[in-house]
């Protein structure tokens, strides 16, 4: 059974809102970053996850785009991202994406960068409008692009004033 629930972003249908649990069971955590309650969807093996934690992985995806749900690829998760460290959390548990930077591992919960607010989060689409890329930076590198990215709109900006 689902609910809509009312949350910050809005109105949200989730089942993990109504799922009966015992008395004094723990809310449902995302399995991918551990954090409890929010926007969970089911999982096709029979866990809970962010919608937004599954959008940052590779392997896992929604199977239906309409309804959002269920979540599948959680079992296809490669098994070296769940031995990294999360460096915001500092937890192992869940699966960690890394810095999209180069040679850069720094590894986090794509929850955890996002609520940091200190990690650059991007989303691009492709040429072909169907599919896009999203990429996520480690605190250092990501100020340092957006550092670079001011210094170069400065520069633009102030050669077409003068």
């Amino acid at each position: 059974m689902t609910r809509t629930v009312d949350c910050a972003f809005g109105l949200w249908r989730s089942a993990a809102a109504t799922t009966p649990t015992r008395k004094h069971a723990a809310p449902p955590s995302c399995c991918l970053c551990t954090v409890e309650g929010g926007a969970l969807k089911a999982t096709t093996d029979g866990r809970w996850c962010h919608l937004f934690c599954s959008q940052w992985l590779p392997e896992t995806h929604v199977d239906d785009d309409a309804a959002m749900e269920p979540v599948a690829g959680v079992e296809d998760l490669a098994p070296q991202r769940l031995e990294l460290t999360c460096t915001v959390c500092r937890k192992k548990d869940g699966a960690c994406t890394q810095c999209h930077f180069k040679k850069c591992a720094v590894a986090f919960h794509p929850m955890c960068a996002f609520l940091t607010g200190q990690h650059r989060m991007e989303i691009q689409s492709a040429p072909d409008g169907e599919t896009c890329e999203y990429m996520c930076y480690c605190v250092k590198v990501g100020s340092i692009q957006y550092s670079m990215m001011l210094a170069t709109s400065y520069n633009a900006l102030s050669t077409l004033v003068y």
